[in-house]
């Protein structure tokens, strides 16, 4: 008899299809290709609402309306006691965070935090916060010694970064007309990036760094 395959309830409460959220989708979609089962709760009205919907996960699509929807907690857990997952994975910072690992430890499933920014807190919130989750995924190394410094065992906290889908972003197009529209020699060498240049998203990293490289 074939094992029943595992499931995971994912918490994303963003609205738009970008950055955190599409992340969300990348992660739904390979489990699904992996043979998962993701079920999805997500904001009504929500991008990734449409775009997962029968096709890389389960949704429930529900009234979300940030940080202090109290009642959020309730709608999760009916929501997981009726999917019965082995996970719960929490995504979005809006709600989705403090709220739903309350949901997850109130049912006794096992909770994973997504965390993807590194904005710092005091450490009695952390040490309360945290305790809420089984483990911890930064998305960079910076957020994970964010974390550290505010107390949270290292055993806990585990960096993975980003994903890329790389089949969207495939070398190609009219060179010529490139180097005419950017002033560009026929030799030069360019790179392309579509980022936040902030202080906080490492532009001082990428300015140092990328002409190194090319080198």
């Amino acid at each position: 008899m074939t094992p029943a395959a595992p499931t995971v309830l994912h918490v994303e409460t963003g609205m738009h299809l970008y950055g955190g959220a599409l992340q969300v989708f990348y992660l739904l979609r390979g489990l699904a290709e992996a043979g998962w089962r993701n079920v999805l709760v997500c904001s009504e009205g929500s991008a990734i609402a449409e775009a997962a919907a029968g096709f890389v996960a389960r949704v429930h699509a529900v009234p979300m309306s940030g940080d202090l929807d109290i009642k959020f907690i309730g709608r999760l857990r009916d929501i997981i006691r009726d999917e019965a997952p082995d996970l719960v994975h929490l995504h979005s910072r809006r709600g989705a965070d403090v709220l739903g690992g309350i949901a997850a430890r109130l049912e006794k499933v096992p909770v994973v935090l997504s965390r993807r920014v590194d904005n710092p807190e005091p450490r009695w919130v952390a040490r309360l916060k945290y305790r809420l989750f089984d483990q911890i995924v930064t998305i960079s190394e910076g957020i994970r010694n964010v974390l550290l410094r505010e107390g949270v065992p290292p055993a806990k906290v585990v960096c993975v970064h980003s994903a890329v889908d790389a089949e969207r972003y495939r070398p190609g197009g009219d060179r010529a007309w490139f180097d005419r529209e950017f002033g560009l020699a026929s030799d030069d060498q360019a790179v392309g990036m579509v980022a936040q240049l902030i202080p906080r998203k490492g532009h001082r990293y990428l300015i140092n760094v990328v002409p190194r490289i090319l080198q």
